[in-house]
């Protein structure tokens, strides 16, 4: 949101010597969060108004002009020019030397140098609206800028139209608690506040209500409308608005249309308070109703696009037809056009919740929506319609009320009494502040205060009690940022200190992540919830067994996954170009299409979805048969670190996108924790991959039941170990895991064994493989001779000959 300085400066009277980043600090410090200061003073830099006080031809170009123009302080300059519109003792846009401009409106913006055009010497450049971003202030303009009487020569052009002003970007998300703020008196009292300066009343008059119109209004739809102010006003004559509304307005972001929807977007900019006008021509027996749109009602917006509308949406409808979108968007058949004498104007309170729903299902959001939604003070519509009002009259003096000011009121204004004790609040903030501070703290933000000796009686303002103040620590709050946070000294709190439970599920995905990163090179990536039905349909899934979103932001994030690889294989997919290896992987949950565990709410008897966390990885390799075992290498890793009991087993495929022929469940006791398995060929040929991929999958809320962190120590061996690598060609059907086992059992001195290599060839036949893996052999009490090892490995060889058929392929 941009909020103006010179703006605030209507209401607070700030002082001069106060540098505006210095006012940004403070507001951030207190109040709302700024994220930028633009000076637009700096844009508009050796500008100034000049009067052209002679032209003549160019003697080298027919269409160009030679003009004289006074650029004030005794400066008179040279000007080339090929508009049409100039005219002796017209005062224009003049660009001196250095200020930044854009080519006749296009492009980026350049410097301005003393140049010569045709062979003719040009010290400046009078400028069209479009060179100097001022098409919307001057859009009636063809040719150079005419300023008409306004302005001294040699002005400062930013001085003569405004824009010697300095722009607050404010962050919203820091305000959505407080719709006060969405307007500039709201800012300017918070700067009152905390410069301890006086908040000057808004300019309002008391509308002179007429008879000549009878103004009905019903609300049928009390539920989504507590309130609603109408007035008729005539003798409106519709045109632009004066030039130091249209800059305030573009100064604050909102583009100025016509001098009515000009001043609804003042107040609202001012007050955070939105309003509405309607031709009245096009209201139907001057009635107006609130009621709830009919299912499937279609209703066209002032942005020309018709909306299918529910019946939870709330509409304001005249005796025949609706005309507006409640508190987000007029409708078309309603507007204000050029010829519009007589308005009627609509100042209302909606249901913030219901604003909200309809904006985002619609997918329409407005300035309007965005203030209706946080709650608005129903006692400002009525302050609303008279500055709206006063500021008609003020710019159409001939416009007049013509009807009587009609109210429907159902909202009930809420007035809290808290008190706040003060030896409560000194204590909360650590610091002794004066009572007297605190009262000037509180009266300066509109608070009403009574003084009962050790405690004060406040009654918040009726625009800080909707969301806001309703206890004494929300007091506590106001008094400390306005006495600034910086003030209070800082002193270490007298705490005990206990220690922390643990997590065990955060220790154990901490640890999980740390053994995939760090020990085997794996990147973790991060996927939103949702998927697309591309990822669905290409996985071979069923689209009716994901979970539809209601309002999905795009068609890309229209369901929520059931398994991490819908996204895992997007990932892939988009990293192909950049990478011929990949190894990622992901914790998250999925989303089930069946009942969970956890209600909607206290309320409901409806539950949630079903959610799981899972681990997933995906490895890509140019190695076909060596990826399967890469990323079963992967489980063992983790498994083993988190001593889970586990073992692998073949078992009965139902999943459509992994090759069926490489695929082994993963068991912790007897129960299905995962898989391994590869990507089918179906997947990789529609996805153009030539490599492998691995794939694996761990239920980790199965894996919390069965992982340990049991901590073992041992002394550091005295004795050296020996190592021996075999390699053995075994028939395909045999396991690795079971000549692990039998490897094991075949000695107590046999330590570790490790597989490194997994190959086949068509020399070793077709339903051969050849397994490679080191045996370690070490004794804790004694150093092994190389006799005792060599004995040990032909028992191996023996041993797995016997039991798997098993033949020695060589020794290493």
């Amino acid at each position: 949101m941009k909020i103006s300085l010179n703006w605030l400066k209507q209401y607070v009277d700030i002082p001069k010597g106060l540098d505006p980043k210095e006012l940004a600090l403070k507001l951030t410090m207190s109040t709302v969060e700024v994220e930028e200061v633009i000076d637009q003073r700096e844009r508009y830099q050796n500008m100034v108004i000049g009067e052209i006080v002679d032209i003549t031809d160019h003697p080298q170009a027919d269409k160009l002009k030679v003009c004289k123009v006074n650029a004030g302080k005794g400066q008179k300059l040279q000007v080339i020019c090929g508009a049409d519109n100039i005219r002796k003792g017209m005062k224009g846009i003049l660009a001196l030397p250095g200020a930044m401009v854009k080519w006749h409106g296009q492009g980026e913006l350049v410097k301005l140098e003393k140049t010569k055009i045709r062979g003719v010497e040009s010290s400046g450049m009078l400028c069209a609206p479009s060179e100097v971003s001022l098409a919307e202030e001057f859009k009636e303009e063809e040719g150079v800028v005419d300023l008409g009487e306004e302005g001294k020569v040699g002005q400062p052009i930013a001085e003569a139209l405004g824009f010697d002003d300095v722009i607050f970007n404010i962050d919203n998300k820091s305000i959505t608690h407080r719709p006060d703020l969405w307007g500039h008196y709201g800012l300017a009292r918070e700067i009152a506040a905390l410069l301890n300066k006086k908040l000057k009343d808004l300019k309002v008059d008391d509308a002179e209500e007429g008879n000549d119109v009878d103004l009905k209004i019903k609300i049928e739809d009390k539920e989504n409308c507590f309130r609603y102010i109408g007035a008729v006003i005539g003798n409106i004559k519709v045109e632009p608005s004066p030039l130091w509304m249209q800059t305030l307005l573009t100064s604050a972001g909102m583009r100025p249309i016509n001098n009515i929807v000009d001043i609804t977007n003042y107040v609202m900019l001012e007050l955070g308070r939105p309003s509405h006008a309607f031709d009245r021509r096009e209201i139907k027996g001057d009635a107006i109703i609130v009621r709830r749109a009919k299912q499937g009602e279609k209703f066209k917006t002032l942005d020309g696009q018709e909306r299918g509308l529910t019946s939870a949406m709330c509409l304001v409808c005249d005796s025949k037809r609706a005309v507006d979108l409640a508190g987000i968007m007029g409708g078309e058949n309603s507007e204000i056009k050029n010829d519009t004498t007589e308005i009627i104007l609509e100042l209302a309170n909606f249901n913030p919740v219901n604003i909200r729903k309809t904006s985002t299902q619609l997918g329409l959001r407005t300035e309007s929506a965005a203030r209706f939604e946080k709650s608005l003070d129903p006692s400002l519509a009525e302050l609303g319609m008279k500055r709206i009002i006063t500021l008609i009259k003020e710019l159409i003096p001939r416009a007049k009320v013509i009807s009587r000011v009609a109210d429907v009121n159902y909202g009930r204004e809420e007035k809290r009494n808290i008190e706040l004790d003060l030896d409560f609040l000194n204590r909360r903030i650590g610091q002794k502040i004066p009572k007297k501070e605190v009262i000037s703290i509180l009266e300066n933000l509109s608070f009403q205060v009574k003084d009962n000796q050790e405690k004060l009686l406040v009654i918040p303002p009726s625009f800080r009690t909707a969301k806001d103040i309703s206890i004494p620590e929300d007091l506590v709050e106001e008094v400390a940022r306005i006495y600034g946070y910086d003030k209070i000294i800082p002193v270490m709190p007298l705490v005990s200190m206990e220690t922390p439970a643990v997590n065990n599920e955060l220790v154990i995905e901490r640890k999980i992540k740390d053994i995939l990163s760090q020990s085997l090179g794996a990147a973790e990536v991060y996927n939103y919830s949702f998927t697309s039905e591309k990822n669905i349909n290409q996985l071979g899934l069923k689209i009716d067994d994901h979970l539809e979103l209601a309002n999905s932001i795009s068609q890309e994030q229209k369901y929520l996954r059931q398994n991490l690889f819908e996204n895992l294989v997007a990932n892939l997919e988009s990293n192909l170009r950049f990478f011929d290896e990949l190894n990622i992987f992901e914790i998250g949950r999925v989303y089930l299409k069946e009942a969970g565990n956890f209600k909607f709410n206290n309320k409901s008897q409806n539950f949630l979805p079903r959610q799981e966390k899972y681990l997933a990885g995906l490895k890509l390799s140019a190695g076909k048969e060596e990826v399967f075992y890469q990323a079963k290498g992967i489980i063992e890793i983790i498994l083993k670190n988190l001593e889970v009991d586990f073992e692998f087993a073949q078992g009965q495929a139902k999943i459509p996108w992994i090759d069926k022929n490489q695929y082994l469940e993963v068991r912790a006791l007897g129960q299905i924790i995962g898989f391994v398995s590869k990507l089918n060929p179906r997947l990789l040929n529609q996805l153009e991959i030539k490599q492998a991929a691995g794939v694996w999958e761990l239920n980790f809320n199965q894996l919390l039941k069965y992982a340990q962190d049991r901590k073992k120590y041992q002394p550091l061996p005295k004795f050296p170990k020996i190592i021996y690598d075999l390699s053995l060609i075994v028939p395909k059907a045999v396991l690795w895991e079971n000549i692990e086992k039998e490897v094991y059992e075949a000695s107590p001195l046999i330590n570790k064994v490790e597989l490194f290599d997994v190959y086949e060839i068509a020399m070793l036949g077709p339903d051969k493989r050849s397994l490679a893996f080191h045996v370690y052999f070490q004794s804790q009490d004694r150093t092994l001779e190389a006799r005792e090892a060599e004995e040990l490995r032909e028992k191996i060889i023996k041993l797995l000959n016997k039991k798997f058929k098993a033949e020695a392929r060589r020794v290493l």
